[in-house]
Parts: structure tokens; C-alpha cells; sequence
């Protein structure tokens, strides 16, 4: 089982990939934020595979959240 996290301000988004993503058995959508730094708590709490993250996320944007602190 793949866990991914989807952070990405739009909840439409959000919503449409994780059905897109639970299509395939393989893949279980474990965690979704909808800002950079709501995605590095979740990060900390849920075990996950892959993040797919929106480039232009709001409140600590995608770059500076990936980057080692």
C-alpha cells in the first residue's frame, strides 16, 4: 500500500485526486492539508509515501515547506 498526502489550497483539488488516486488499490490517500504548514504537522503525525503538493500553496509556501529546517 502506497499512503500519499495531497496539500493543495483547493479543496476541489484536494477532493478530485484522492478519487483519482483510490482508483488504483494500490494507493490510499492517508492525509490532506490545505496550506504548507497545515501539510508539515500532518507530515509529523501520518506516515506517508509521496506528498503531492500544489507549487503555489499559501501559508509557507511548498518550497519552504519541503526544505530541511
Amino acid at each position: 500500500m502506497i499512503n500519499v498526502m495531497i496539500a493543495d489550497d483547493q479543496e476541489l483539488i484536494r477532493e478530485s485526486l484522492k478519487i483519482v488516486l483510490e482508483m488504483n488499490e494500490d494507493m490510499k490517500v492517508t492525509a490532506m492539508a490545505r496550506n504548507g504548514r497545515e501539510a508539515l504537522a500532518k507530515i509529523a503525525e501520518t506516515s506517508v509515501d509521496i506528498i503531492l503538493m500544489d507549487i503555489r500553496i499559501s501559508s509557507r509556501g511548498s518550497c519552504s515547506a519541503a526544505a530541511p529546517s
